[in-house]
């Protein structure tokens, strides 16, 4: 990578702090539920794209996100 296109290191900690972060709110929940929050708020699928990867109803995943957004926020408030 071009030195201009590389991450610093602080820009790194940065990231692997909420990285951390994020698992820590997501702890707790079931490996679909998860796979599926990672997948709308970090890779930026779609919830019928989400649901075609997943193998799973487009209202399985709505339900699992609600689960996710719910849970984090809890876990925040802790």
């Amino acid at each position: 990578m071009p030195a201009h296109c590389t991450p610093s290191e602080e820009d790194l900690a940065l990231v692997r702090e909420a990285l951390a972060e994020i698992d820590r709110l997501l702890d707790g929940l079931p490996n679909r539920v998860r796979h599926a929050f990672i997948l709308s708020r970090l890779e930026g699928l779609s919830q019928s794209a989400i649901a075609e990867q997943l193998g799973v109803s487009l209202a399985t995943v709505e339900r699992d996100l609600r689960r996710a957004f719910l849970h984090c926020l809890s876990a925040r408030s802790q």
